[in-house]
């Protein structure tokens, strides 16, 4: 499908070249495919309207943004949605009537009815975000969450979803979920003289909800430089977080081509916590915003490390709400029956609906002494007689407990192909013994309460030599 499609379409002559493109579609002239194999199956068509889905890193939905109707040389094409059995999803044009022909045929209707050009309440930031009768559906961006520690030497990828949704003229709620589908947090906003407000905010934890108190509500100037944010938030056990968000400037730009705006933020957050020190974080923020698209693509840099975010998918929310019932309810969930050290005395501080991820708290979950002193105990003390010619990837997924203990061990194997294998037992048990016998595993802290949490470690072996030990 797509080597014969965009073979005709960059490879034709210059007479029947694409005529009008967007970043997810091409016009292409009937001249352009009349001799592909798909030109016998449509007649009275006069273009195609190519999913491009395939040409750009992006995996993106082919509803957005295709236009009505397209002009090819002096002629009007109304589109129409085709999808062919067991083909990619695309669209072709039907000739429309001249504008002359169509503006006599009206009998100056427009005219009369004092027809005026239609002004978006969301003002400019209408041309950002997905199309309004999307929106009012419900649209969801999946992104990739990269982080990198300021030495470069720790890194991750997370998945967060945001579902935007407009209510009424001018209200955009926006929900952000994590890779299990679970909510974290919600915003609903207004639009004003072209200024982004927020009227509420609420962040969920373990069933409850905590509620932002508002204090200057300017989330955005999509027309002026500057923008000011300020919360102030109490969390569980009476943390309290003053945020103050500023948008120093803006900036237009084009990005293959498309209108983009790019908003330059710098976010300060206190931490006041009842029974330790108070904590600061700095934050420098980038946020892209790709016409049609909403947040494209999002930068924070703070003195640990560099969060990035890129856009990978834009679904509907019908298709992530049929995605998140499918999911399993706890991706992370180990059976302590079942697991390489059953019988020891470890035991979790809380039920298990309260376990958390590794990275949820701060500090996160691990090995308090680092990746590399990690690094160094498994090069002394794993003999690599164990595991000569072994290649793969051997993890180890476990519990760390509110005290700092790590148990509840089980393995996931797979070969440099990410191909289930099984790795030499005498390998698993020795590398088992290396992790269960450390003792400086630092808990996960939320708010102020030290809580379990889901870790892992692998191991990546090449022809018989330890790469390196992730994440």
């Amino acid at each position: 499908m797509k080597s014969d499609y965009f073979h005709v379409m960059f490879n034709s002559s210059a007479a029947c070249r694409p005529c009008w493109h967007s970043r997810l579609a091409y016009a292409v002239p009937w001249c352009a495919v009349k001799n592909s194999k798909f030109a016998g199956k449509y007649q009275g068509i006069s273009c195609l309207i190519l999913d491009t889905r395939m040409e750009h890193l992006l995996n993106l939905s082919t509803k957005y943004p295709i236009p009505s109707t397209v002009r090819l040389g002096a002629s009007n094409y109304r589109i129409v949605r085709v999808s062919p059995p067991n083909l990619t999803l695309f669209y072709v044009c039907h000739h429309l009537p001249s504008m002359k022909q169509l503006f006599f045929s009206l009998g100056f209707t427009c005219l009369l009815a004092a027809c005026q050009p239609t002004i978006s309440p969301l003002g400019i930031a209408a041309d950002y975000l997905p199309p309004t009768d999307l929106l009012r559906k419900g649209v969801v961006n999946k992104y990739y969450f990269h982080y990198s520690s300021a030495d470069g030497y720790n890194k991750s990828t997370d998945i967060r979803y945001h579902l935007y949704r407009l209510s009424g003229d001018d209200r955009l709620e926006i929900t952000t979920y994590d890779a299990g589908f679970e909510p974290l947090d919600r915003s609903l906003t207004y639009f004003k003289d072209n200024q982004q407000l927020l009227v509420q905010q609420e962040a969920f934890w373990q069933g409850d909800t905590f509620s932002a108190n508002i204090l200057q509500p300017v989330l955005f100037d999509w027309q002026s430089d500057t923008a000011r944010l300020e919360t102030q938030t109490v969390y569980q056990g009476g943390t309290e977080e003053k945020l103050l968000l500023r948008q120093t400037h803006q900036v237009d730009s084009l990005i293959d081509q498309q209108p983009a705006k790019i908003f330059y933020k710098e976010r300060e957050q206190h931490y006041h916590y009842p029974e330790r020190d108070d904590r600061s974080f700095q934050t420098q923020i980038r946020d892209t915003y790709l016409s049609g698209m909403g947040l494209y693509a999002r930068e924070l840099y703070t003195e640990e490390g560099v969060v990035k975010m890129e856009l990978v998918e834009q679904m509907s929310r019908k298709t992530f709400l049929k995605r998140r019932a499918a999911a399993p309810k706890r991706v992370g969930y180990i059976n302590p029956a079942n697991t390489m050290d059953n019988g020891t005395a470890f035991k979790v501080c809380h039920p298990r609906e309260r376990i958390h991820d590794y990275y949820n708290g701060r500090p996160d979950a691990g090995y308090r002494p680092g990746k590399r002193a990690l690094e160094a105990v498994f090069r002394e003390q794993l003999d690599s007689t164990f595991f000569t010619g072994v290649s793969g990837y051997l993890t180890y997924r476990f519990v760390i407990n509110c005290e700092g203990q790590a148990g509840r061990f089980i393995t996931e194997e797979a070969d440099l192909n990410f191909k289930r294998m099984e790795f030499p037992q005498p390998l698993v048990q020795r590398c088992f013994e290396i992790l269960h016998g450390l003792t400086d595993w630092e808990a996960a802290v939320l708010g102020t309460e030290p809580v379990d949490t889901y870790a892992y470690i692998t191991l990546k072996f090449h022809d018989g030599t330890l790469l390196e030990i992730l994440p």
